[in-house]
């Protein structure tokens, strides 16, 4: 398993921008135990909004936050809300607002944590926040 997880490790980000290499990471999302897929994460966590504005990077994200263990999605979700207006503001995949609601749609599912949604949003953010909390 390490020598394959090696191998896929320096070239994740690529391979998640890529039309099949995306394929090749959800399959180790689908596969791997979370142990073995933490490279996955880890890339995820540190190029976030280049993947999350990428059309096969933000399909990637979400079976990262499908697939994550607890602490796994906890700091998926958390870089993505710090990135909340970066990404709101993004021209691709989707339109900008479609694109971030997605991501807040998928926080609010997971066990129902609405309200630290909210405080994770940057202050930039005052529209977000102000139409989530009401």
């Amino acid at each position: 398993m390490a020598l394959v997880t090696d191998a896929l490790r320096g070239g994740v980000v690529s391979l998640i921008r890529d039309l099949n290499g995306n394929h090749v990471i959800q399959r180790c999302l689908q596969r791997l135990g979370p142990e073995d897929s933490q490279f996955v994460y880890d890339a995820a966590a540190a190029h976030t909004l280049e993947i999350a504005t990428h059309r096969h990077g933000c399909c990637v994200l979400q079976r990262c936050i499908d697939f994550a263990t607890p602490p796994q999605k906890r700091r998926l979700v958390e870089t993505i809300a710090q990135h909340a207006l970066p990404l709101s503001q993004a021209r691709r995949p989707a339109p900008p607002r479609e694109h971030i609601y997605i991501y807040i749609y998928i926080y609010i599912n997971w066990e129902g944590r609405y309200v630290q949604l909210v405080t994770l949003l940057p202050p930039q953010c005052s529209v977000l926040r102000g139409s989530l909390t009401r």
